[in-house]
């Protein structure tokens, strides 16, 4: 990396927010579209997964982050008759936007930090820790670590990723330089621990 990079331009250029949207039928084709077939990975991910029966049109979320959990509280909320399952890979949902103020030391990690059971008990839906795996659009089934899902409505909600591409930047070596030495701190909470370790640790400046 000759070039110095500055964190913020960086951070400008580089974030990329990945719109939720909602597979209904009679939607137009797109990429995703395109039927897939049950995955052979493994029996487990075409057995249906351990979900009660539904009690009404089931309307799945794959992402658990700010748009998948208002989603879910919602839909809950204006159509109660909607059987609601939330889906992230991850066990606890920990906020990036406003992680300034733990690396600022104004909150605790606590602050930052909730239980996805919680919030699903609370608001009257389903959540599942497990990854989505592949799609059968057509067969309106989505495939999991957790076991296949059979859904009338699909909401994909998977949040944030970078494109480093997009600036310029072609070599896998030298982006994985940047993930572990410049982290935007929008897509994990790894990524925001690491940026407070640094700045509790910046000398000269």
């Amino acid at each position: 990396m000759s070039q110095k990079i500055n964190r913020r331009k960086f951070l400008q250029t580089s974030a990329a927010l990945a719109a939720a949207s909602v597979a209904a039928p009679g939607s137009h084709a797109s990429e995703m579209d395109q039927a897939i077939k049950a995955p052979a990975i493994g029996s487990n991910l075409s057995s249906p997964a351990s979900l009660p029966a539904k009690k009404g049109p089931r309307v799945v979320i794959v992402g658990a982050g700010w748009s998948g959990l208002t989603m879910a509280k919602y839909l809950k909320k204006f159509a109660s008759d909607f059987d609601v399952v939330l889906l992230d890979k991850r066990e606890q949902f920990v906020s990036c936007p406003i992680s300034n103020a733990w690396i600022a030391n104004q909150v605790n990690l606590e602050f930052l930090t909730h239980s996805y059971v919680d919030a699903a008990k609370n608001n009257g839906y389903i959540f599942i820790s497990a990854t989505a795996i592949d799609l059968d659009r057509a067969g309106k089934t989505l495939y999991t670590t957790e076991g296949a899902i059979a859904y009338d409505y699909l909401v994909m909600a998977p949040g944030i990723d970078y494109d480093y591409a997009h600036i310029g930047v072609e070599d896998p070596e030298v982006e994985q330089q940047l993930r572990m030495h410049y982290p935007a701190g929008f897509n994990s909470a790894s990524e925001v621990m690491a940026i407070k370790h640094k700045i509790e640790n910046f000398n000269g400046g």
